[in-house]
This record gives C-alpha cells, sequence and structure tokens, in this order.
C-alpha cells in the first residue's frame, strides 16, 4: 500500500487538507502534511506485486 501526501498552503500560512487530491481520498493530516490514499485502480502495478 502507498500514500500520496503534500503540505498545502505556505510555511508560515498551512492551508486545509482538501477531501480528495489527483481523486484519492483524504484519509489523515500529520503537523502540516496531509496524506491520501491511491485506489487499487490507480495504482494496479503496487496492489499487485505481491
Amino acid at each position: 500500500f502507498s500514500l500520496w501526501y503534500f503540505r498545502p498552503g505556505t510555511f508560515e500560512n498551512p492551508g486545509p487538507c482538501p477531501p480528495t487530491w489527483y481523486n484519492q481520498p483524504f484519509v489523515g493530516r500529520w503537523k502540516k502534511h496531509c496524506f491520501y490514499e491511491p485506489t487499487a485502480k490507480e495504482c494496479e502495478n503496487v496492489y499487485n506485486t505481491f
């Protein structure tokens, strides 16, 4: 499994996490970073490796 992440806003003024990012659902925030879990459809090779 994999998580995608990014840091919204600026260093001084972090922004809110959008509910989706590149059509992937939001799963959580840690400090100033937003994390998203790509679907199996989006990352077929990752989900089918093992």
